[in-house]
């Protein structure tokens, strides 16, 4: 990748084939637990009902695990779906917004809390998410913070992780109960690079919280899931986002850059299973 400029400029938008090659080639590598290669972990069944309401077609999750077609096919869908969606919701249909409601309910799903070994926070712009690790650190849901995340792709700024670091130590928590990865680029990446770097410091654990932003939970909890041993504990707990956020619970379907984001992440995880299924990762 070093020479790859990519043609994104934000989250909304979608990667092509030779940026998702690009990104493939500067992760790190791990391998899969071979008895969850194959395990459907994801429900696309409300994303392809969501497409139905519009008239768009089901192609992106219905098609065979050809990676060049799901993105060409992502891609095409994203055109207009934002229109599309914003206009079904505009016609008064409740219908269609309880289906909206249900795919939030269903991608920001959270776990009852046991403790565990580690808090694992995926990095982003959203301070939220390190706010929402430090006060379950507080609360004794469990001993460490794991924090991961360089920059993406489109993108370069201080790595995420220090940034999120500086914000915890400011909050109280000891520099000796946090641990970093500074490098990771994707999701993906934060699951392979920390899981080595646990690997090389001899870290283990039973339970692990999982903390990101709502809209990205169920792909951070599936990517995650397919990496560890059986046997092994996620909870999922959304990071903390302000109300009147455009891609928050109740106003990501109100904008065509909230909607984008959110179709993103259906697009995403197929993308992952493909690869998986087909053993290029």
């Amino acid at each position: 990748m070093k020479n790859f400029v990519s043609k994104r400029t934000n989250a909304s938008q979608f990667s092509d084939y030779d940026e998702l090659m690009a990104i493939l080639e500067t992760e790190v590598k791990r391998p899969i637990v071979e008895e969850k290669r194959d395990i459907n972990l994801v429900d696309y069944s409300l994303a392809n009902k969501w497409l139905e309401e519009v008239g768009i077609g089901t192609d992106p999750f219905t098609i065979n695990n050809d990676i060049v077609q799901i993105l060409e096919k992502g891609n095409t869908s994203k055109e207009t779906i934002g229109p599309l969606t914003l206009e079904k919701i505009k016609s008064g249909d409740t219908n269609f917004k309880c289906l909206l409601q249900k795919i939030t309910a269903y991608l920001g799903q959270e776990d009852a809390l046991e403790k565990s070994d580690f808090i694992f926070v995926f990095g982003g712009k959203n301070v939220g998410r390190i706010q929402k690790a430090v006060a379950l650190w507080k609360a004794g849901w469990a001993p460490k913070i794991w924090i991961s995340g360089g920059h993406p792709i489109y993108q370069e700024y201080k790595p995420e992780a220090l940034t999120f670091k500086k914000i915890a130590i400011k909050e109280g928590v000891p520099e000796d109960c946090i641990f970093i990865e500074p490098n990771s680029i994707t999701i993906a990446d934060n699951c392979r690079r920390s899981l080595n770097l646990m690997d090389e410091k001899h870290i283990t654990f039973g339970k692990m919280i999982l903390i990101i932003n709502w809209y990205a939970q169920k792909r951070a909890w599936m990517v995650m899931e397919k990496y560890l041993p059986v046997g092994t504990t996620l909870f999922n707990s959304n990071a903390l986002m302000e109300p009147d956020n455009q891609v928050s619970k109740t106003k990501w379907y109100e904008t065509d850059y909230g909607i984008n984001i959110i179709f993103n992440e259906y697009i995403k995880m197929r993308v992952h299973d493909c690869l998986a299924k087909c053993r290029i990762v």
